[in-house]
């Protein structure tokens, strides 16, 4: 898969809403995957929200959306973070590299639950990012 750069939305149990109604505007189909599915979260209230959603439009746009589990404070503002995503894994491997200069490290670039080598951290100029190597949407 191509690498992409696109936001990643955080909402509080309504991102599955979100997703169907950004397919509405831009076209497509939302992938999503529940925080059930991957058990990434012991609390039943989290079972069917929305741990991974991607809608990928006919017209190349990218949105990613997912859930907070239901513990978790979402103060609206915050609720974003960009992503890089895709299987080129030399290259985003060295875009994690060089975006580690200076920032906070929220979670170390490894094996992710599905598979892939997945990483999140804070950037020198307070932006969030995460960073997905592998073969997922």
């Amino acid at each position: 898969m191509t690498p992409d750069l696109s936001p990643y939305v955080v909402f509080e149990g309504r991102a599955r809403d979100a997703l169907t109604f950004y397919a509405g505007v831009f076209g497509g189909e939302p992938l999503i995957e529940t925080y059930g599915r991957h058990r990434a979260s012991e609390d039943p209230l989290d079972q069917e929200r929305v741990l991974y959603g991607v809608l990928r439009s006919p017209d190349g746009f990218v949105i990613r959306a997912t859930d907070a589990r239901t513990q978790e404070s979402l103060t609206l503002g915050d609720n974003h973070f960009l992503c890089l995503n895709g299987d080129d894994d030399a290259l985003l491997r060295r875009c994690w590299t060089g975006l580690c200069v200076g920032a906070v490290v929220v979670h170390p670039l490894e094996t992710a639950p599905w598979g892939d080598a997945y990483g999140k951290l804070v950037d020198r100029f307070g932006v969030t990012w995460q960073v997905n190597i592998g073969d997922s949407e």
